[in-house]
């Protein structure tokens, strides 16, 4: 169930991120959106992908097996540290540290 919350949250960014790009197409035909919207937006966005971040931090903490890079990165005899290290030890959770940081940066220099 967790990670189907983490996965919603992250096609709720990537929904919001599609809407952000073609605004200002919608706004050149004629429609009205104001700066304050694209502030909410990016707000958005940066919630969803820091709970998809930490529901896989938290998926590493206890060890939800459910999850293919969970499996594929981890133990249950790991030190906790490692556990928490090790969800952005690979390729796939390595990403979403990224998306979180480039969105956290959006939020403090763009907005």
């Amino acid at each position: 169930m967790l990670p189907d919350i983490g996965s919603l949250c992250l096609y709720i960014a990537l929904s919001i991120c599609l809407f952000i790009s073609i605004a200002p197409i919608l706004e050149k035909l004629g429609f009205s959106l104001k700066y304050k919207y694209y502030t909410v937006a990016w707000l958005a966005i940066f919630m969803a992908v820091l709970i998809s971040f930490f529901i896989l931090i938290y998926s590493y903490i206890i060890p939800d097996f459910s999850i293919l890079n969970v499996v594929n990165n981890s133990h249950t005899s790991k030190p906790l540290i490692y556990k928490i290290s090790g969800a952005w030890g690979n390729h796939e959770g390595s990403m979403l540290p990224w998306i979180t940081a480039i969105n956290m940066f959006t939020i403090v220099f763009c907005i």
